[in-house]
């Protein structure tokens, strides 16, 4: 038992027998509770920091308690700014996918558009030198006709005269 069990007990049995007690049994009493009266002291401080110390539990307890809830709010929080910035990057992302897709296709068309014109200039080129080479052909066939008659023509004349 300790001493707070102790003294207690001896303020309870003080307040118990005080109405009915014999002069002896309170002067019993009395000196029981002189005896420990340089240490009751002592025992104050002990209930008080034992009080202190539960009302100390309680606050510690309480501002822990108010601390996870703070902590759960800000997490809380902080999953929402999460969520709303990757919902954002996810669409920055995509319009920036649309533009560059547009750009390649833009891009793609022009270049096969630039591609048709240059096979087509080359083809119209490569007809115009086709048409200036056979027709110098034509004109270099008909020349040697041309002179192959004549020289016929003077074969004939010289072979009569």
């Amino acid at each position: 038992m300790g001493f707070s069990d102790v003294i207690s007990q001896l303020n309870s049995k003080i307040q118990a027998s005080a109405d009915g007690a014999t002069a002896e049994e309170l002067a019993y009493l009395s000196a029981a509770a002189e005896k420990i009266g340089g240490q009751a002291s002592l025992l104050d401080i002990e209930k008080f920091s034992k009080e202190e110390m539960a009302a100390i539990l309680v606050a510690v307890t309480y501002s822990k308690e108010e601390a996870l809830a703070e902590i759960e709010a800000l997490r809380l929080t902080a999953s929402g700014l999460i969520s709303s910035l990757r919902e954002s990057a996810e669409n920055e992302i995509a319009s920036a996918n649309v533009v560059a897709t547009d750009a390649i296709n833009t891009t793609a068309q022009d270049a096969v558009s630039e591609t048709t014109l240059a096979i087509d200039s080359a083809v119209s080129t490569l007809d115009s030198a086709t048409s200036n080479s056979l027709q110098s052909i034509v004109d270099a066939a008909d020349q040697a006709l041309v002179s192959i008659a004549g020289s016929r023509v003077r074969a004939v004349f010289l072979s009569q005269s």
